[in-house]
């Protein structure tokens, strides 16, 4: 296995966490945020738009099974 990670943000994490997740080569994710002006930062304070911070996936994903380009790919495609 040849694990990578990446961090891909913006707009509302959930819905595209789910869909990263069911592509073949995936291990691993992880919601957060990234950016922004607050320490400690709650998903309350990021939503309200004040905060800097933008929505953010950690992915861990095997290159064996799938490319970063790929990877790039469909999570465009599918956003």
């Amino acid at each position: 296995m040849n694990l990578e990670t990446t961090y891909i943000a913006g707009g509302c994490y959930w819905g595209l966490e789910n869909l990263i997740g069911q592509i073949k080569g995936i291990q691993e994710t992880v919601v957060g945020f990234s950016g922004g002006h607050i320490d400690d930062v709650t998903y309350n304070e990021v939503s309200s738009g004040n905060t800097g911070h933008a929505e953010t996936i950690m992915i861990k994903f095997d290159q064996d099974q799938l490319s970063f380009e790929r990877l790039t790919v469909r999570v465009f495609q599918a956003s």
